[in-house]
């Protein structure tokens, strides 16, 4: 449910989701009908200001990608 609400609103790799912010988890939870949780919500944008800073892209949160770009639901999947 929450991958699906953050491919429908255009999150669906890991570029888009460097910059990611609160508006932006507004928009996703409006556009997919979903609520974050305050927790969820505090994990998704700590992962995203680490992505940004080039911290988090380690083998266990890309899923053992190595090249190209990640998607989203390899995050998401993370917090459900």
């Amino acid at each position: 449910m929450m991958q699906e609400a953050f491919e429908a609103s255009g999150y669906d790799d890991w570029l888009v989701l460097e910059g990611l912010d609160e508006g932006d988890l507004d928009a996703i939870a409006r556009i997919g009908n979903i609520t974050l949780l305050p927790g969820h919500r505090k994990r998704i944008l700590i992962a995203a200001r680490l992505l940004g800073a080039g911290r988090t892209c380690t083998d266990e949160v890309r899923g053992g990608e190595t090249e190209g770009f990640w998607r989203v639901k390899d995050f998401v999947k993370r917090q459900e």
